[in-house]
């Protein structure tokens, strides 16, 4: 007994210092367990969300597709990342949201199938990700509003473009920035 406790003592320690939201559901989408990192990102006491629909932490645009997602997945219960290639979403207590990544994971127990979700905040590298494309998009302005020829070739022998302004365009009286991308630099 006492080496049941203290199993049960490191997997909780182990289970609440997890960097990653953790949520076990039941097959009929109750919470049966969350972690502490749970707990700060969707902004609900532990005994709030036990026993409660999954689809609480689900946005309310998606809550009501949500139960028909879990049955599908629970009719082929495997260990994947959730909606690869899609924007998901959590929803926090006071209705605000954040982008979340999803691994989901069967698990049998003794009351039955119960998903492991394990939820990755990233909202710190969506704001990076947007940071990234609006410095991109900057630069393609300042390179095509320049007077002057701007290019990127490769760097092999051939030369070819990787990038041209409009400038070059009309130097080298083109038709189209397509043209001159077709051509390796050493043609012209």
């Amino acid at each position: 007994e006492a080496d049941a406790r203290a199993s049960e003592a490191r997997f909780r320690g182990l289970f609440d210092l997890a960097p990653d939201a953790i949520v076990i559901v039941d097959r009929n989408g109750r919470i049966t367990l969350i972690n502490a990192q749970a707990d700060k990102w969707f902004g609900y006491a532990r005994n709030e969300l036990l026993g409660q629909r999954v689809e609480q932490l689900v946005p309310e645009r998606f809550r009501e597709q949500h139960p028909m997602h879990r049955q599908h997945y629970l009719a082929n219960p495997i260990a994947r990342p959730m909606g690869a290639g899609l924007e998901l979403y959590g929803r926090r207590n006071d209705g605000s949201e954040f982008p979340v990544e999803i691994s989901l994971s069967p698990l049998e127990a003794d009351q039955g199938l119960l998903v492991i979700s394990i939820i990755r905040d990233i909202s710190v590298r969506k704001q990076a990700e947007e940071a990234q494309r609006q410095i991109r998009s900057r630069y393609q302005k300042l390179v095509n509003n320049l007077p002057v020829g701007v290019y990127r070739n490769t760097p092999d022998g051939n030369g070819g473009f990787l990038e041209v302004n409009p400038a070059m365009v009309d130097i080298f009286e083109a038709e189209s920035i397509e043209q001159l991308l077709a051509h390796p630099f050493s043609e012209l």
